[in-house]
């Protein structure tokens, strides 16, 4: 079985029946799925002082566990733009998108905004994710002062 196919297709069907349960709401149930790994794993390393050096610390590790081969973001007031590049995950994305639409959760993109809101005190948003080739670009949006 290459690249997982099978756990890749459990876990878009899995999506698949959430969102029948709950709709787009769904993506506020799954905001925390992946997140508790790296709470475990890396908790010590992600206790930095701002939102900015956990954000950097999180593409890192990210990276160390291979999940993704590399990372860039932007950041526009309260903006933040976060490219993925060769994800692990990028298959069940591809899987979703002809079901959904769009894709309405990301264990990377959790991971992202739950050690942003640890360090700030407030939930950010996952607004949107764009697959073009093996990049993911995705869109949260930062409950944070500017």
């Amino acid at each position: 079985m290459a690249d997982n196919e099978y756990l890749h297709e459990l876990i878009k069907d899995l999506t698949d029946v959430l969102y029948d349960e709950h709709g787009i709401g769904a993506k506020y149930r799954m905001t925390l799925v992946g997140v508790q790994y790296f709470e475990k794993k890396y908790h010590k390393r992600l206790e930095k002082i701002n939102w900015e050096d956990n954000l950097i610390e999180i593409l890192d590790i990210l990276k160390e566990e291979k999940i993704i081969s590399d990372s860039a973001y932007t950041v526009e007031g309260n903006v933040l733009k976060v490219k993925l590049y060769s994800s692990i995950h990028l298959t069940m994305y591809k899987n979703l998108l002809p079901i959904h639409k769009k894709i309405i959760w990301s264990p990377c993109i959790n991971a992202i905004m739950y050690f942003i809101d640890k360090q700030v005190g407030k939930q950010s948003e996952f607004v949107h994710m764009d697959i073009n080739g093996n990049e993911c670009s995705a869109t949260i949006v930062m409950m944070k002062s500017a």
